[in-house]
């Protein structure tokens, strides 16, 4: 569909106007699990014609790791997550700006852990910023935002820390999403399991487990947006080279 080069990966990837999307690109380590500091940008990828159209909306050169994204609605603004730095940028899609949206110690990487990642997924639901944190508690958090996207709000605690079998007890969980009832369905990567967190902060397992590869290194995923798909969940995951797994969460 397109190609965006001289860069290593894409990241996260966030729906900011109908049809149109902006993606973080940049420079990353797998053996490492670590971005470069000064490679990272967001680009659009723009659906709405008959041909993709990619654009360079801007650098962010102080970022080290940008990850997930997330966007305000029909405001053209996105978030993006650095997982090096522990902070949210605030990204104007139609000026270039950006700036730290919100830089607090419940996004920060666990210093202890075997990879130094903080806040990895992000997203807008509500009045709120929800994150999960890769490498420590809490596990689940969320921000009261302000009209333009950034807070200086305490996080709120959903789950501190997991209440479900996990592989490392840094966790290294992925992205997630939200269902129709305001759950949050979450990718735990090197547990290999699908979790579904009410918004009371109880957490079950809905798929996978932690002998099972079908779900081996799921890190995002994302519901239907049709009538007959709108119950399944479509999963990113990087085991075995790499697929995409459904899974229908109404059986």
């Amino acid at each position: 569909m397109a190609t965006l080069r001289r860069t290593s990966h894409v990241l996260g990837i966030t729906e900011y106007q109908p049809d149109i999307f902006a993606v973080a690109v940049g420079e990353y380590s797998v053996s490492e699990v670590s971005g470069k500091e000064g490679s990272w940008s967001i680009w659009s990828l723009d659906f709405s014609g008959g041909s993709v159209k990619a654009s360079k909306i801007t650098a962010i050169p102080a970022a080290s790791f940008l990850n997930g994204l997330t966007s305000l609605s029909s405001k053209g603004i996105v978030l993006a997550a650095d997982s090096a730095q522990g902070v949210v940028y605030r990204i104007d899609t139609v000026t270039g700006k950006s700036s730290v949206a919100i830089d607090s110690a419940a996004l920060k990487p666990n210093a202890s852990a075997t990879y130094h990642l903080g806040v990895n997924g992000i997203h807008v639901h509500g009045p709120y910023l929800y994150f999960d944190n890769a490498g420590q508690s809490p596990l689940l958090g969320r921000f009261t935002l302000s009209a333009d996207g950034t807070s200086s709000e305490s996080a709120e605690v959903i789950v501190e820390d997991p209440t479900f079998p996990v592989n490392d007890k840094y966790y290294g969980f992925g992205d997630f999403t939200f269902d129709g009832s305001g759950n949050v369905w979450l990718a735990t990567n090197p547990s290999k399991q699908i979790v579904k967190i009410s918004p009371e902060g109880v957490a079950t397992v809905e798929a996978g487990s932690l002998d099972d590869t079908t779900l081996q290194g799921c890190t995002s995923l994302q519901f239907g947006r049709t009538a007959s798909d709108r119950n399944v969940l479509y999963v990113n995951v990087n085991g075995a080279g790499g697929k995409l797994v459904a899974v229908n969460t109404s059986e």
